[in-house]
């Protein structure tokens, strides 16, 4: 609570002080009836005449409040009550708080001097915690303590609060000692002596010094402060956590100014820091296993038989030890809540993070993540955000069950800085998919939807919930949570006076949401708070009032769903309107693609566009696009040297503008055209002799798709279909087409083909030609390559240097073969016996007789399938001889002696 006073100075009337409490948090002190109060004080010093303030200053205090007659009979309440009107600037809020304390202070047990005795066997809910819950803080598993957590304790450091720490334990004299910077000699000698609490004492005062900035020069040029400092921390960090809290402290103040690093790290200050800490959560697994093993002796009761006083012993012995652990823990939560933050400022110099990342910073980061201590969380979210940019890190993290830990921590009761900091810490997590969808599994999604109501955490609950709307996967999961829709839709009509681009986040998240089918069915279907309209109608009034084309683009996602698209029927002339008499050319361009996505079949289109004389505007943005579209060739045809880098520019935008409207303007033409009486009219204006042009002149791969649609729209009808086919050049151009690198394109060419095929054949045989050559492009370019103008099929057989050819006449008897050997001298007139003629035959040569199909007159197809038996053929009488290997040889041998005697018996004639 924040409780003002406001008192007069003596030096001067006209200022004024103001004091502002702020309570942190009831300790009971640890021996008498005392209330301790922790907190801190603002002192503003202002000036009513001047509006400026004059000074300010921000101090600790503590508070002690007597409790004398405080008994276990006293009603709680009343103690309540008189310690409110004792100090009136504790918030009535905090009565809970202040009741846990007075309770245990009550409980304990107390002698006639009023001094404790024994810890009181009934412990607060703090110290079920601290002992019980905190036993599972080093696992590396997802195994984290379940329940919430009834209370956080706030501690006496912070980032603003270096150099002091104070227990419960501490005398009013140490926490109330003051420090002069004349006796730094005084502090530093005391690092030298033997006795640890005198160690500690002149480290704390080093420590309160070093808070104030103007000190830090001064102590780092001393001779021998700052080495005694690191050479005790080296040495005696094992031994003193009160000497290790308070040394720590002070790099702190040093690690906050990069002037101070090199000083930090000349004395290996990183490297000592996760000394500490690796020592410091050993030892903690060490007192948390011999706290749970003698919790497993005083519960099982059975090693006790008979012994009523070893057992009460053996019980108090754990009390006492259980009180002590949870004191040490708060104390190493001090101390690594330190550690990290020093190590968090050093990370700053590029050359240690390598050092960070392989000391294993991640696995200690998420042990924090455990315990329950504000600044250790804080660090410690605060570090594994930074950490989570890259990659390894995140990876990390993802394997220690980053996720599960936060959803748990976010289950507890915990303040507002720190569930800040994990959406922050969620928010860098959300991009990975994999991470993403384990938050949806852990049950994140309804957190979030409760804390958009909440002021200090709704923008980072936007940013986080629209990379969730992002994934495909996860829209349905949120159009499943009743609460995140009408708080979303709220907002953005709360700002209805304000353009939706004020409020992005929100926008975006809808814009997102609006792509699901199912999301989009609610949010047509949920009526706006407060207004008898539902969404639907809010939006469209929203966007046609304010032209914004942020919400239109929701409405346009809306109408994209066939379970939406019915609820629109009604302001199709609205829309039709708004196309053209808005003088926003994006807004123009969302109205167009909504009406497009609205292919009803009760909506008469032709009597639309006659209504509103579209056809027109239509045309003239046709026109607009070749003109553009035929200036931009020519301007690259000429030279570039000439041309203004400006110009080009503001050309290029205008021409990005047109294609744009011009791709909107195609696909509403082609939705157009599911109506017949509107594709006429369309054929009739002559846009289909506009789409033409452009669908030659584009080389817009979605340009293209989309005029190539309207074509297979009005081909869907038969009157459209046959003037396509007698009137226009659309045949040849899809023919062209069908071999298009694009699949889109191709497939749209030949469902235009299909629809020609439906009522003429010769289409259909045309469309298979296509698509066989297409398909078998690489064989029918071997088969019209021509080798020799006497062998149409270009094949050769046997060894590269003999090629015979074997060319037969319809009507002779005898053949003629040609030869050419290996020094190129060529033999002809050699007649050739039957015998040679099928031995050559037989050895894969192919002749030309009465089963070969002439080249020019046959069809693809017939050669294709000669060719495929003559292979087979050939593939059958391979095989034959694989199974008959000893005739096949014989045969060889006898085909050769004859060839051999054939042309001894040639060589002759010719000598005669």
């Amino acid at each position: 609570m924040n409780y003002e006073s406001n008192k007069p100075s003596k030096a001067d009337e006209a200022e004024v002080v103001t004091r502002t409490f702020n309570i942190h948090r009831f300790d009971p002190h640890p021996r008498r009836k005392i209330l301790i109060i922790h907190g801190e004080v603002l002192i503003t010093i202002s000036n009513p005449l001047c509006p400026v303030v004059l000074a300010e200053e921000s101090r600790e205090f503590k508070k002690l409040i007597s409790l004398e007659n405080l008994f276990p009979t006293t009603p709680r309440e009343q103690v309540i009550d008189s310690v409110l009107r004792e100090c009136p600037f504790i918030n009535p809020d905090m009565r809970l708080h202040l009741a846990v304390t007075i309770d245990f202070l009550k409980n304990r047990q107390y002698d006639d001097n009023g001094m404790v005795i024994t810890p009181s066997t009934s412990l607060t809910e703090r110290e079920k915690y601290s002992s019980g819950n905190n036993a599972k803080v080093n696992q590396s598993t997802a195994s984290t303590p379940t329940g919430d957590f009834p209370d956080f304790e706030v501690d006496t450091i912070s980032a603003s609060q270096q150099g002091t720490f104070s227990t419960s334990a501490n005398t009013e004299a140490e926490l109330n000692e003051k420090v002069d910077m004349t006796r730094l000699d005084t502090y530093v000698e005391l690092l030298y002596e033997d006795d640890l609490s005198e160690k500690a004492r002149g480290a704390r005062c080093i420590a309160k010094l070093a808070k104030i900035s103007e000190n830090l020069a001064v102590i780092a040029y001393h001779e021998t402060a700052l080495n005694a400092l690191f050479r005790t921390l080296r040495e005696e960090y094992r031994k003193s956590l009160d000497l290790t809290t308070h040394i720590m402290s002070t790099c702190l103040s040093y690690a906050q100014f990069t002037d101070f690093h090199p000083i930090l790290l000349t004395n290996k200050t990183c490297s000592i820091t996760f000394d500490l800490i690796e020592f410091e959560l050993q030892r903690y697994e060490k007192w948390r296993l011999e706290v749970a093993r003698r919790q497993d002796i005083v519960e099982n009761r059975s090693e006790f038989p008979g012994s009523a006083g070893s057992f009460q012993k053996a019980k108090a012995d754990f009390e006492r030890m259980r009180v002590k652990f949870a004191e040490v823990t708060r104390k190493q939560d001090h101390i690594l809540a330190l550690a990290f933050e020093v190590i968090l400022y050093l990370a700053e110099n590029h050359g240690l993070q390598g050092e960070i990342l392989s000391r294993g910073v991640v696995p200690m980061l998420m042990d924090t993540l455990s315990r329950k201590n504000i600044d250790l969380l804080k660090v410690g979210l605060k570090y594994l955000k930074d950490l989570s940019y890259y990659l390894p890190c995140k990876v990390q993290m993802g394997q220690l069950y980053i996720t599960e830990k936060i959803a748990q921590l976010l289950d507890a009761n915990i303040p507002n800085e720190i569930i800040r900091c994990c959406l922050d810490l969620l928010f860098n997590l959300s991009f990975d998919t994999k991470l993403r969808h384990k938050m949806v599994m852990f049950g994140i999604l309804p957190k979030l939807a409760f804390y958009l109501e909440d002021t200090v955490l709704e923008n980072v609950t936007r940013k986080l919930l629209y990379v969730m709307s992002m994934d495909r996967r996860v829209r349905p999961r949120i159009a499943s949570l009743p609460q995140i829709l009408p708080v979303l839709i709220q907002t953005l009509n709360e700002n209805r006076e304000e353009p939706a681009r004020n409020s992005l986040d929100v926008a975006g998240i809808l814009i997102n949401l609006a792509t699901n089918k199912k999301c989009a069915l609610a949010m047509c279907d949920k009526t706006t708070a407060g207004n008898g309209n539902n969404n639907l109608v809010t939006f469209l009034q929203q966007s046609f009032e304010s032209e914004d084309e942020i919400v239109m683009k929701i409405v346009r996602n809306l109408s994209a769903h066939s379970n939406t698209k019915e609820a629109f029927a009604p302001f199709i002339c609205d829309l039709a309107r708004a196309i053209l008499d808005a003088t926003s050319e994006e807004f123009v361009l969302e109205c167009i693609g909504t009406l497009a996505n609205l292919d009803l079949p009760n909506i008469d289109f032709s009597k639309l566009l006659q209504e509103f004389q579209l056809i027109p505007w239509i045309q003239a943005i046709f026109d607009k696009f070749l003109s553009t579209n035929l200036n931009l060739n020519r301007t690259k045809s000429a030279s570039s040297s000439r041309t203004n880098a400006n110009n080009n520019n503001s050309n290029s935008n205008t021409t990005n503008h047109t294609s744009l409207l011009t791709l909107e303007v195609v696909i509403l033409t082609g939705t157009c055209c599911s109506d017949y009486e509107c594709a006429d009219l369309l054929i009739q204006e002559g846009i289909l002799d506009q789409l033409i042009k452009i669908l030659i002149t584009t080389s817009d791969l979605g340009l293209k798709s989309q005029v190539l649609y309207v074509f297979y729209k009005m081909c869907s009808h038969s009157g459209t279909k046959q003037h396509i086919q007698e009137r226009t050049q659309i045949p040849k151009i899809v023919l062209e087409l069908l071999q298009h690198e694009n699949l889109e394109v191709q497939q749209l060419c030949e469902g235009i083909m299909n629809q020609f095929g439906e009522t003429d054949e010769a289409w259909m045989e045309k469309l298979r030609e296509k698509r066989f050559r297409f398909f078998n492009e690489a064989w029918i370019e071997m088969t019209e390559r021509s080798v020799d103008d006497d062998d149409p099929y270009g094949f050769t057989y046997g060894n590269t240097r003999e090629k015979i050819v074997i060319d037969m006449g319809p009507s002779s008897t005898s053949e003629t073969l040609m030869t050419e050997d290996d020094s190129g001298e060529e033999h002809s007139d050699l007649e050739v016996d039957k015998d040679d003629e099928q031995l050559l035959q037989e050895r894969g040569g192919r002749i030309r007789g009465e089963n070969n199909t002439d080249k020019a007159g046959s069809s693809i197809f017939d050669r294709f399938k000669a060719q495929y038996e003559r292979e087979m053929r050939a593939k059958e009488q391979w095989d034959r001889r694989e199974f008959s290997d000893e005739e096949d040889d014989e045969e060889i041998n006898n085909g050769e002696l004859t060839l051999v005697k054939n042309r001894a018996k040639s060589a002759r004639r010719i000598k005669k």
